[in-house]
């Protein structure tokens, strides 16, 4: 690393995998505690092993959960509640500009292991290096004066961002029809997958490549091409991939995908979490399955501002409990499903109010957390990057 500062513990859009068994440690259950009983919203979180940092913690009303026939542990709660105003961090609110802490359509996010936020600043060709403590940004891929370009340095159109456990950066490079694997401190990207220019339904083409995810254990990437209604997969330096979810043509049936856009890779269950956004639903795909289950929406395509409809999602995550948080983008809102809901909550915008104030959305396209949890959104035509702080 190039920077004198320790990791920070983080979550991001791109880090299910991660993140997902993050309970299993202790250092990181500190950050997701709350002691305040006033909630709008709370779960129980049940580790799935002893942590002995929270067996002090004493409550006149801890409920206990047991692992064995030999221990108890108590459960733990964590309060999930945000304000409804958000903060812009970074951009101007409603103004495109260029200047280092200003943004031109704003699309994906993502936190580095310092904790510091990395913007795809799409129709600027670039990804802004943000620091949310001091609130400046770099230009760290693409051209800092805001020119396109196919070369190696340059990027056209950036929206998906996915990082790895090195901070090494992949860029979906959308216009440039390609995936850019920038490693930590690079000047210049490499093509991991793609044809730069080349718009097509070939194995080694993209016709706007979207979601990016990857299998850990194995280095294996995953694609939404979203045009080509198909995931395509790559394994670690094979520049010609092969359909792994959809490419069946466009419909709503569970063996075709519609403009898949957000992309996720579950570990635990070796699947694909997919924004299938013009079918307006969050689906699982198996990895080897011909077809997908539902998770959240419509089976049918059908959208609705109700809490368990879309109104095209761009992108989901989750957070370490396991509960899902969705874009749902034409719905101007954030939607968190807790696990095993069926319903989803409101918990940023107004549903199907479009609005440049501080309650108000348009045309969100990305969700990350910081390691308090607080929620950060690119609203993305209101040219901001919005931060809700959790409380």
């Amino acid at each position: 690393m190039k920077e004198g500062r320790m990791p920070a513990n983080r979550l991001s859009v791109e880090k299910l995998p991660r993140h997902r068994n993050s309970l299993n440690h202790r250092s990181s259950l500190p950050t997701i505690l709350n002691t305040q009983r006033s909630s709008v919203i709370h779960v129980s979180v049940r580790p799935r092993q002893s942590v002995r940092s929270i067996l002090n913690h004493k409550d006149n009303n801890e409920k206990f959960v047991t692992f064995n026939s030999s221990s108890k542990i108590p459960a733990l709660e964590a309060y999930l509640r945000w304000n409804t105003s958000g903060i812009t961090l970074f951009g101007t609110a409603g103004i495109r500009g260029n200047t280092s802490n200003q943004l031109s359509n704003p699309f994906g996010l993502g936190f580095d292991s310092f904790g510091d936020l990395y913007i795809s600043d799409r129709y600027n060709h670039r990804i802004q290096k943000c620091n949310i403590r001091n609130l400046t940004c770099k230009t760290i891929a693409g051209q800092a004066n805001a020119v396109s370009g196919t070369n190696m340095s340059s990027l056209n159109g950036p929206t998906f961002l996915y990082m790895d456990t090195n901070n090494n950066l992949y860029i979906a490079d959308s216009n440039n029809e390609r995936i850019q694997l920038w490693n930590y401190g690079a000047s210049y990207g490499t093509n991991v997958a793609g044809v730069t220019g080349s718009v097509g339904s070939g194995l080694n083409q993209f016709n706007i490549p979207y979601g990016i995810a990857m299998d850990p254990n194995s280095n294996t990437i995953y694609i939404s091409d979203f045009n080509n209604h198909r995931i395509m997969k790559y394994l670690s330096g094979n520049l010609t991939g092969t359909v792994i979810a959809g490419g069946n043509g466009l419909r709503i049936n569970n063996t075709q995908l519609n403009y898949p856009a957000g992309l996720l890779f579950d570990s635990s269950t070796n699947s694909l979490i997919i924004s299938n956004n013009g079918a307006n639903n969050i689906v699982r795909w198996k990895i080897g399955d011909s077809k997908w289950t539902i998770i959240a929406g419509s089976s049918t395509g059908l959208t609705g501002t109700d809490s368990i409809s879309f109104n095209h999602p761009i992108t989901v995550t989750y957070d370490p409990m396991g509960n899902m948080y969705v874009a749902d983008t034409l719905n101007q809102r954030i939607q968190l499903y807790l696990v095993g809901r069926s319903n989803g909550t409101t918990i940023a915008g107004i549903s199907g109010i479009l609005g440049l104030n501080s309650t108000m959305l348009y045309y969100p396209t990305s969700v990350a957390f910081d390691n308090q949890l607080n929620l950060y959104v690119a609203d993305e035509l209101n040219q901001r990057i919005q931060k809700f702080l959790r409380y």
